[in-house]
């Protein structure tokens, strides 16, 4: 299958009257495959957003978010992705909370440098106490500029208490 653009031009004599027609083709079918590639890509990174637990977003560098999923819309309390983006933390977190995350959301951004492995605690909408480790990654444009950051974190809760039970399960023995 060819993909192709047509562009015909009417041919003009010294005096102004059509004489003639010239069609230019061009084929478009390499940049048909980068397309269908996007939509691909666009499916996996709505697959990704929608159906993994980890916490998934994306903040500029002033801290508003730009994208999340589906887990972070249920921490935030929120029942859409649309009512958090342009917002920053504030918005969601108490000030000391929005503070810390702005705090290491800056030294990423500033730094370049991602960040791995960093746990934290924090309230959800409904007082619930969550542990999260994080990754930050800072987010680039073409020309390798800091645009803003990734950030995925997995709630680590429910391992952090079974640990915690099986230390005391092994204190009475």
């Amino acid at each position: 299958e060819i993909h192709a653009l047509a562009s015909p031009k009417t041919l003009l004599s010294e005096a102004g009257t059509s004489c003639g027609c010239v069609t230019v083709f061009a084929n478009l079918t390499p940049f048909k495959h980068t397309t269908n590639g996007l939509d691909s890509d666009r499916v996996f990174m709505h697959t990704l957003m929608e159906h993994l637990p980890e916490l998934i977003f994306v903040k500029d560098i002033q801290g508003q978010y730009v994208m999340l999923n589906k887990a972070m819309t249920r921490l935030l309390g929120i029942n859409s992705t649309h009512e958090a983006i342009g917002k920053t933390d504030e918005a969601f977190f108490s000030r000391d909370v929005a503070e810390f995350i702005r705090s290491s959301d800056v030294k990423v951004i500033n730094t370049n440098e991602p960040e791995f492995s960093q746990v934290s605690t924090m309230l959800d909408h409904q007082g619930n106490k969550h542990n999260l480790l994080s990754t930050r990654l800072p987010l680039h444009d073409q020309r390798g500029n800091v645009i803003g950051l990734v950030t995925v974190c997995q709630d680590i809760t429910e391992q952090l208490l079974a640990i915690e039970a099986l230390s005391v399960s092994e204190e009475r023995i």
